[in-house]
């Protein structure tokens, strides 16, 4: 008998979920499909929609033959640790031949490649990565930037671009540290990105995708999931809609304010993932707490002081310190290139028609020059001409950052 596991979150489980499902065991030839699923808490650290066992309830409807929990720990932790806890569940049970995920690019070897480059002691001891961490990136975005610097590697920084290619390269990775016979195979997502609003129709077959962000704000908004879902899913939760479900992060909103008044800096700074610094930040964030939303959207400054007000502007502004730190590492033979008057343009991509004021974005040009040490404090005046473009992209939100010098204009 031939197992094929995944590894997930169902929050809520949709068509892609069941069509990632189908094609498991058609690609492998599996008997049956296992899911490894997030607990009450998923990855972005907020609640799930609906309890675990409620969300095991609609997966084995859509055609999960048994779901197995992830713990909270690995559930609630970055990419490589959410690898980490899931592979090695699978690996622990004895009894699965293959894992099975979606991505962007929908190309196994070219992920084992990838997973291979990331796990060579040559690039294990980069000290380039750390250098990037220090000028403002976070680790991923420092890793594919790194990457980049290097045209052999460019098409693995690409990969790493898009978050479904990380995730199962990192898959990947957690496989091969664990010598486990697991065989991973990645099947290309359909429709549109992880993250991204909207709907996309497979006309061969009638059946609407989308993602599951997209469907959890339907359902805070009361709209309709039906045709998201497969109909025995839906079926079951709109029982539940609007009575167990949705459980929505303000809920929990007394309980964190509860927590944070007893915690302190130095307290905080001992949770995963959170520095001194952060915490903090945190804190100071937390003086005018409304609630749990409020509290995560709230503005924190970047170490240059900029205000980044919400995740759609921190995507923006990730993408375009990427642009630059790629820019810069294909100008090094212009070690001048701080002291010539450039010309800027920075295009925002939005990836949904929902209006968002990018204008203010222009104030952190200069925060990414700093912050990538390309222009000092005192240099502000080599920045003569300034650009900025708003362009509608459906499901790829992105920005783009353009440094000309003007001698070449």
């Amino acid at each position: 008998m031939k197992i094929a596991a995944i590894i997930t979150e169902y929050d809520p489980f949709h068509n892609g979920h069941a069509y990632l499902a189908k094609k498991a065991k058609e690609i492998t030839g599996a008997d049956a499909v296992i899911a490894v699923m997030s607990g009450d808490f998923t990855q972005r650290g907020t609640p799930a929609i609906a309890d675990k066992f409620f969300r095991a309830k609609l997966a084995c409807l859509g055609g999960i033959d048994a779901v197995f929990e992830l713990p909270v720990m690995y559930a609630t932790g970055s990419a490589e640790f959410f690898a980490r806890g899931g592979v090695s569940l699978i690996n622990s049970l004895k009894c699965v031949d293959y894992l099975v995920f979606g991505s962007e690019c929908g190309n196994t070897e070219e992920m084992i490649k990838a997973a291979d480059i990331l796990l060579s002691d040559s690039f294990l001891n980069n000290e380039r990565i750390k250098e990037l961490q220090k000028s403002g990136l976070s680790y991923p975005a420092a890793v594919s930037a790194s990457l980049s610097e290097d045209e052999k590697n460019a098409s693995v920084a690409a990969l790493l671009n898009s978050p479904n290619n990380l995730l199962g390269i990192e898959y990947i990775k957690a496989l091969k540290k664990l010598n486990s016979e697991i065989i991973p195979v990645t099947i290309k997502r359909l429709g549109v990105s992880h993250g991204e609003a909207g709907v996309y129709e497979d006309t061969e077959t009638g059946t609407f995708y989308s993602s599951a962000s997209h469907i959890r704000n339907m359902v805070l908004s009361e709209l309709s999931m039906k045709d998201l879902m497969p109909s025995p899913v839906f079926e079951e939760f709109k029982k539940e809609d609007q009575k167990s479900l949705p459980i929505d992060l303000n809920d929990y909103s007394i309980l964190l304010y509860n927590r944070l008044i007893f915690e302190t800096g130095e307290s905080l700074s001992e949770y995963e993932d959170m520095n001194e610094d952060l915490a903090n930040r945190l804190l100071k964030a937390a003086t005018d707490y409304m609630s749990f939303s409020e509290l995560l959207n709230t503005k924190i400054r970047t170490r240059t002081g900029y205000m980044i007000p919400s995740a759609q502007h921190q995507k923006w502004h990730q993408d375009a310190m990427l642009q630059l730190h790629g820019q810069l590492s294909r100008m090094e033979k212009r070690p001048h290139m701080i002291d010539t008057p450039v010309a800027i343009s920075l295009l925002f991509f939005h990836g949904d028609n929902v209006r968002r004021d990018s204008d203010n974005q222009a104030s952190s040009i200069m925060d990414l020059l700093q912050d990538a040490e390309v222009l000092a404090d005192d240099r502000w005046q080599i920045v003569r001409i300034l650009n900025i473009y708003n362009h509608y992209d459906k499901g790829h939100s992105r920005c783009e950052i353009n440094i000309t010098h003007l001698e070449e204009l």
